[in-house]
């Protein structure tokens, strides 16, 4: 596990995490810090850097000790990412690496069967690279394709993933690939206190994108990424 999510008795809630920085694989610690003081003004404790974390509770779940600390608390949630399960397709013949792999079309490497929504690793066109997402409209739109090429309209999947969300009234905006481990650079073109435009490129160009606060911007950003237009 990542991170734990614990609800206080006091109804503060503490976030617990294991490095130093949460969501280090999307974000930089300046946008960290951005999120982190817009949560702890709503109440929300961080443990950062958790070496040690043990329960406490003889019997029913009373809290946690973290670093020789302990947290009272009714209510234990544990991030643990997303993996898929892939043991059903064992003997099928069918390729599958972080995800079911399929071409443009969300074909698999088997005729006539099709991948859509989180399963899939699919060949991105925007983006020149296999790729997967968990998120709802990746899903409800692949499928649509999926089905489409079922009924042998062969209709590649073109539109560039974003998704959003939002921490107490502050939004939080990724688009395309934005995994740092395989950008060749990551570009900070705006920061201030309360926002953040994080701009991924990989082979001189952008690939994808991180907007916290103020979005604007979206469409604009989502746009030159899909063109392939310079920032």
């Amino acid at each position: 596990a990542n991170s734990i999510e614990i609800g206080l008795l006091s109804g503060i809630f503490s976030l617990v995490n294991l490095s130093q920085i949460f969501w280090s694989k999307i974000i930089s610690s300046e946008a960290q810090k951005i999120l982190q003081k817009h949560a702890e003004r709503h109440g929300v404790e961080f443990i950062l850097n958790a070496k040690s974390v043990s329960f406490l509770g003889s019997g029913d779940f009373e809290g946690i000790k973290i670093n020789e600390k302990e947290v009272k608390a009714p209510i234990l949630a544990v991030g643990i990412g997303l993996e898929s399960e892939s043991v059903v397709l064992n003997g099928a013949g069918i390729e599958v690496r972080k995800g079911v792999v399929c071409d443009k079309f969300l074909q698999t490497s088997q005729p006539d069967i099709f991948a859509a929504g989180d399963c899939a690793e699919f060949e991105d066109v925007v983006l020149e690279k296999h790729m997967r997402y968990g998120n709802w409209t990746n899903a409800i739109m692949q499928g649509k394709t999926a089905a489409l090429n079922m009924l042998g309209e062969k209709q590649e999947f073109r539109i560039l993933s974003s998704y959003s969300t939002s921490l107490f009234g502050k939004d939080i905006v990724f688009i395309g690939d934005v995994e740092r481990a395989s950008a060749d650079v990551v570009e900070q073109k705006v920061l201030d206190a309360e926002n953040s435009v994080e701009i991924f490129k990989r082979d001189g160009r952008a690939v994808g994108a991180v907007i916290i606060g103020d979005t604007a911007k979206r469409t604009e950003i989502t746009n030159k990424i899909k063109n392939r237009e310079d920032f």
